[in-house]
C-alpha cells in the first residue's frame, strides 16, 4: 500500500508540474509499478531507486528547459511587431548551440505567448502556429546553424592547442632562462588544426594529422530524443590584452627620487615589485583584477577591499590606507543642522512630502548658514522629485542623474570665480591627449559630470563624476576613472600646474551607492588613487535617513575640490617645476578582448597578428 500511495503521489507531482510548464514525463519505472499495482512486492528496491532518480532528473532538465525558453519569450515580447520578424537574431539572443533543442524551445515559447490574454503579441503567436511555424523553414536558418556548429568545433580544438602551447612556453622558459623560448610556426599549426564539414547529421573533423588530446573527432548534432535530456548553452572563451598603446613596460625609480615611506617601510619599492609581477601576468594573457590593471599603469589603487585577491601583503595595504586618509577627515554636520535634517527625514517617512516641505520652510527662515543653505537647496529639489510612489530603482541613467545626482552637485559646486561645471557631452581633454599618442583619430573620455577650474585655456579638471543607474549598478567605471584621473594629473604637470600637493577627485555612483576617490602624484613610479568615503542616495521617501552620510561626505569632497582648484590656478602661474615633469609616466589604453586564435598568434609572437578597425590601430604585435 505504501508503494501504491508513493506512485500516486509522484503521478500527482507530474500532473501539477505540467500545469507550471515544467513538462515532466512519466518515467518507465512508474509504468512498471502501475502494471503490478495489486502486487507491489514485484517493485524491487533498485527499481524504486531508479524511479525516484528518473523523476528528479526530469525535474532538473525541465527546469533548465523552462529557464532557457524564457529567453525566447522575452525576445518575442519586445520584437513580435518587427516586420519582418528576425528569427536569426532571436536564436542569437537565446544563445543556444543546438538547432533541434533551440527549435523545440522556440515553439514552446510561441505556444506560451499565444495563450496570453492581455498582450497583442498573442495574435502574432497564433498566426505563427496556424502557419505551422513556416518561418523556421528559411534557408538562412540552416546556414546559421552550420556556422554555429563549425565555430564550436574549431573553438574546442584551438582552445586545447592554446593551453598546450602555453604549457610548452612555461616549460621552455623554466629550462632556458635568459634565452628565448622555441617558437612554433603558425602555418604548421594551422595545417594540424581540424577541417570541419557537415556530413548529414554529423560534423566531421577531416584532418588526419590532428590528434587533440581527449577530444572527440566526431561532433554529433542533438536528436529530438537526446535534446530532452541535454540542453547546452554556448560558452565563449575570450582573452584580454592589457598592453595596449604606448604605455611604459619597465621602470626603475631614480636615485634619490621621491618615495612613499610609512613606518620605515618603503611602500614605493613594494608597489613597483608588485607591478613587475602584474606585468608578467599581462604578458601571459592572465586575467587581471581591477587593482592589477591599475597597477600596470603605475596607479596604486587603495580601498577597503584592495588587499583581497592581490599579491601584496594585507598589512602593507593597511599601512597605505591609514596613511592616505590622514590628509582627509570626514566633515560632520553641525548639531543645530542635524536637528532639522532629522525632522525632515522623519516627516518623509511618516507624514509625507507636504509635511516635510513645511519643516523645510521653517528651517530656511531660521538658518542662513552657508552649509545650511546647501542642505536646504538639495532638500528643496529632492522633495519635488520624491512623491509617495517615486523609487530610484525604476530610473534609467539619464533620469537618475537628472533627478538625484545633478541637484546635489549643483548645490555643492555652483559656478564661481574658481570652478565651472560641465555636463555629459563634454570631452575630457586630458583623456583625449593621452589616447591620441597612439591613435590620432581617438576621442577623449566623456564623463557624466565634471568640475573644472575657471581658468580659460589653462582650465584643468578637478572632479570627474561617473554614474550607473540602480537597475544597472554593476559598473566597470572605476578603472576608467582612475586612468582618467592620472591623465588629468599628467596634463596639469605639462601645463605648468606642477605642485606636488595637487589632488584631483572622482565620484563613482553605482546605483544608489556612491564612492569618493582622490588621486595624487607625489612619488616616483606611482600615482595614488584612494577611496575617501562612501554614501547613499535615497531610494524612496522612506529612505531619507541616508542624507546625513551624504552631507558629511559631500562636505569633505567640496573642501578638497575647491582647495585644489585654487592651488591649481596659483601653481600654473608660478615658476615651473621640471622635477615634477620628469615623474610623468604614460598609460596603456583600455584592454582589448581577443579570441583564442588571436591569443595563439600573440603567444607565438607572430608578426602577422591582425585586428580590425580601431583595435587594429592599437595593436602591433610585431614589436612584442
Amino acid at each position: 500500500m505504501a508503494l501504491f500511495a508513493c506512485d500516486w503521489l509522484m503521478w500527482l507531482l507530474a500532473v501539477t508540474s505540467s500545469e507550471l510548464q515544467f513538462y515532466i514525463f512519466f518515467p518507465a519505472p512508474l509504468a512498471y509499478a502501475f502494471s503490478f499495482s495489486h502486487t507491489p512486492f514485484l517493485v524491487f528496491p533498485h527499481t524504486l531507486f531508479l524511479y525516484f532518480f528518473s523523476s528528479f532528473e526530469h525535474l532538473r532538465i525541465a527546469f533548465i528547459s523552462h529557464t532557457y525558453h524564457m529567453a525566447f519569450i522575452k525576445y518575442i515580447k519586445h520584437h513580435w511587431s518587427d516586420n519582418p520578424f528576425d528569427i536569426i537574431d532571436c536564436f542569437k539572443q537565446s544563445d543556444y548551440n543546438n538547432q533541434v533543442t533551440a527549435v523545440e524551445e522556440f515553439k514552446k515559447a510561441v505556444r506560451k505567448v499565444a495563450s496570453w490574454s492581455d498582450s497583442p503579441a498573442r495574435f502574432w503567436a497564433q498566426v505563427i502556429i496556424q502557419t505551422n511555424f513556416a518561418l523556421l523553414e528559411k534557408k538562412e536558418i540552416d546556414d546559421y546553424w552550420l556556422k554555429v556548429d563549425l565555430e564550436i568545433a574549431n573553438k574546442m580544438e584551438v582552445k586545447q592547442y592554446v593551453s598546450a602551447k602555453r604549457k610548452i612556453m612555461e616549460e621552455n622558459s623554466g629550462e632556458n632562462s635568459g634565452s628565448s623560448s622555441k617558437k612554433i610556426n603558425i602555418k604548421e599549426v594551422e595545417s594540424r588544426l581540424p577541417v570541419v564539414t557537415r556530413n548529414q547529421n554529423k560534423l566531421v573533423l577531416e584532418n588526419e594529422n590532428w590528434s587533440g588530446s581527449g577530444s572527440d573527432h566526431t561532433f554529433k548534432e542533438e536528436t529530438s530524443s537526446s535534446s530532452s535530456s541535454t540542453i547546452k548553452n554556448k560558452k565563449k572563451t575570450d582573452y584580454y590584452f592589457y598592453l595596449v598603446g604606448d604605455g611604459q613596460w619597465e621602470y626603475s625609480a631614480p636615485e634619490g627620487g621621491e618615495k612613499w615611506i610609512v613606518d620605515d617601510l618603503d611602500i614605493t619599492d613594494q608597489f613597483l615589485k608588485y607591478r613587475c609581477e602584474v606585468l608578467e601576468s599581462a604578458k601571459n594573457l592572465d586575467v587581471l583584477s581591477t587593482v592589477d590593471q591599475l597597477a600596470l599603469n603605475f596607479i596604486c589603487f587603495i580601498g577597503e577591499n584592495s588587499s583581497k585577491g592581490n599579491r601584496m601583503m594585507p598589512n602593507i595595504w593597511k599601512k597605505m590606507m591609514d596613511d592616505s586618509l590622514k590628509s582627509f577627515k570626514i566633515m560632520p554636520v553641525a548639531m543645530n543642522q542635524v536637528h532639522w535634517i532629522y525632522k525632515i527625514n522623519q516627516a518623509m517617512r511618516s507624514g509625507g512630502v507636504n509635511v516635510a516641505k513645511d519643516i523645510l520652510n521653517h528651517w530656511c527662515s531660521a538658518d542662513k548658514d552657508r552649509h545650511s543653505e546647501i542642505y536646504q537647496n538639495i532638500y528643496d529639489t529632492l522633495l519635488k522629485v520624491y512623491p509617495s510612489n517615486y523609487d530610484t530603482s525604476d530610473a534609467n541613467e539619464d533620469t537618475f542623474v537628472k533627478d538625484t545626482i545633478s541637484p546635489i552637485l549643483r548645490s555643492y559646486f555652483p559656478n564661481d570665480e574658481y570652478i565651472t561645471s560641465e555636463g555629459a557631452n563634454g570631452v575630457i581633454q586630458a583623456s583625449c591627449d593621452s589616447r591620441r599618442r597612439f591613435d590620432d583619430t581617438a576621442e577623449g573620455k566623456k564623463g557624466d559630470y565634471s568640475i573644472n577650474t575657471n581658468d580659460g585655456k589653462f582650465s584643468q579638471l578637478v572632479l570627474l563624476v561617473e554614474c550607473k543607474p540602480p537597475r544597472n549598478s554593476i559598473s566597470g567605471d572605476i578603472p576608467k576613472l582612475a586612468r582618467c584621473l592620472k591623465d588629468c594629473l599628467n596634463k596639469m604637470t605639462k601645463d605648468g600646474a606642477d605642485n606636488f600637493d595637487l589632488t584631483v577627485c572622482g565620484l563613482v555612483c553605482e546605483g544608489r551607492q556612491c564612492h569618493i576617490y582622490a588621486a595624487d602624484h607625489k612619488f616616483h613610479g606611482m600615482y595614488r588613487c584612494y577611496e575617501i568615503g562612501t554614501f547613499f542616495i535615497p531610494q524612496n521617501r522612506h529612505d531619507f535617513d541616508v542624507m546625513m552620510g551624504l552631507f558629511e561626505n559631500m562636505n569633505t569632497l567640496q573642501e578638497i575640490v575647491i582647495k585644489n582648484a585654487k592651488l591649481c590656478i596659483e601653481s600654473i602661474r608660478q615658476k615651473q617645476n621640471n622635477a615634477k615633469k620628469e615623474m610623468i609616466i604614460e598609460s596603456f589604453d583600455s584592454p582589448i578582448r581577443i579570441n583564442e586564435t588571436q591569443a595563439l598568434q600573440y603567444l607565438n609572437s607572430s608578426s602577422s597578428f591582425k585586428l580590425g578597425s580601431r583595435a587594429g590601430k592599437k595593436l602591433d604585435f610585431s614589436k612584442y
